[in-house]
């Protein structure tokens, strides 16, 4: 009955985290599902209908972001003032935009975050003509955002999906959009637009919203292939050719965390992990992230350290913007942990005490008892003999805690200190000590 208990407990903790609802926000984000696609048909096109409602999940992947109406940021709105809500809206910046972040999921319909649901159903009159309908309804105006109908040939619908998606996305995103398409080589790089995968070799009519875009193209052993764009029509087509890398002028870079903007000499090089190919008259890199410190180091400084591994690739660990604030955040934690540790070490110490003087009274009582009286003597022998077991273990509980707390403090002191050293020994001890912190 236990191992039952704690299985339904596992999976009631786990059902929720594996849809992304743990750090879901209705404030940044937008839950959409793709539905069932319904199909008359039978079971003979079932593998039609999964097919659709595939090419519709992958393609709502690449959408960027979502608009928002004047009634749903109202909606919204009202919600922030309920206690639900309220952490959420805060975690928000108490603001709410009208661009929203989609989260795309595939399901059946849920009313949970008052999701957009997208679902339709075909009918297969032959090779030649399938007719497709798909809906997109609003869970929080209870409207439909879009609807769609076509009649497509078997091919259109399979090979050439973007000739339903476009103009059924057009309707839905409700913004200026235009189509690019982008064309790799060799035919199994990969293909980024904005920092987001987009696909493999080929990315057919992608639908972007109107402006300025960074395509990213990348594949190992060949230089990152990276252009800004302007997209102003339809139709426009990208051919990215790698070249390969001279790996005697270059070197991966990791950084924790991944994810950061890398230049050298002002250029953007892309984002970590990367190799990163350098010219001779390269002189400074720079390590840019939201939130964490901006770090700039000669390019002479990192040749040695790529000489001096037998891989040429270098890790950096990026260190929080308000380093000085997390420094004494983190003394202060462990000055209150030492503290509470030293109070209850001498809360231990009282009760080693007591049992030590109770174990030394029962010895003496034996000692009285031994001559007159058997049984009491023997009563008295086995408390002592107890007491004596009870007084070794709390020494050794009390010593622990007092041990620990020693520690504390040394980490306290050695982080306080690291306070007033020079800025790079004071960067070295004070991440040192962070990550401890944050392992414990």
């Amino acid at each position: 009955m236990k191992k039952l208990c704690l299985l339904t407990a596992l999976m009631l903790f786990l059902f929720p985290a594996s849809l992304g609802w743990c750090n879901f926000n209705i404030f940044l984000h937008r839950r959409v599902i793709v539905g069932d696609i319904d199909n008359p048909e039978g079971p003979t096109y079932d593998w039609l209908a999964d097919s659709i409602g595939t090419q519709i999940y992958s393609y709502f992947l690449q959408v960027p972001f979502l608009t928002l109406t004047d009634r749903e940021r109202a909606f919204l709105l009202e919600r922030a003032d309920e206690d639900e809500y309220r952490d959420a809206f805060i975690e928000a910046r108490e603001s709410i935009g009208y661009r929203i972040t989609p989260r795309v999921e595939r399901g059946p319909y849920t009313p949970k975050y008052w999701p957009i649901y997208i679902y339709g159903h075909f009918t297969v009159f032959s090779d030649e003509a399938v007719q497709l309908t798909l809906y997109a309804h609003n869970g929080i105006t209870d409207l439909y955002l879009a609807e769609s109908s076509e009649t497509l040939s078997m091919q259109q619908l399979l090979n050439h999906p973007q000739t339903w998606l476009v103009p059924f996305f057009r309707t839905l995103l409700k913004y200026k959009t235009h189509t690019l398409t982008v064309e790799a080589e060799p035919p199994d790089a990969l293909i980024f637009i904005d920092g987001r995968p987009a696909g493999v070799g080929r990315a057919q009519d992608i639908l972007l919203p109107a402006g300025s875009h960074l395509l990213t193209v990348r594949r190992d052993g060949y230089e990152d292939y990276r252009d800004m764009f302007t997209l102003t029509e339809d139709g426009h087509f990208i051919r990215a050719a790698l070249q390969k890398v001279d790996l005697s002028r270059g070197f991966y870079l990791e950084t924790e965390p991944q994810g950061a903007n890398v230049f050298v000499d002002e250029n953007f090089m892309g984002q970590t992990p990367l190799f990163i190919s350098l010219s001779p008259e390269s002189s400074m890199l720079t390590i840019a992230m939201e939130g964490f410190r901006e770090e700039s180091i000669a390019i002479s400084d990192l040749w040695e350290r790529v000489h001096a591994e037998e891989e040429k690739k270098i890790q950096l660990s990026l260190l929080p913007k308000d380093l000085e604030k997390s420094v004494v955040d983190r003394a202060e934690t462990l000055r209150k942990q030492a503290k509470i540790l030293s109070y209850t070490g001498f809360g231990m110490l009282g009760v080693t005490i007591f049992l030590g003087v109770k174990k030394t009274l029962h010895d003496q009582k034996a000692d009285l008892y031994r001559p007159i009286n058997e049984d009491l003597y023997q009563q008295s022998a086995r408390t002592a003999r107890t007491l004596s077991a009870l007084t070794y273990a709390s020494s050794a509980v009390t010593g622990g805690i007092f041990m620990f707390s020693f520690i504390k403090m040394i980490q306290y002191f050695t982080l306080y200190n690291a306070r007033t050293e020079p800025e790079e020994e004071k960067i070295r001890h004070s991440e040192k000590i962070l990550r401890e912190g944050t392992a414990q």
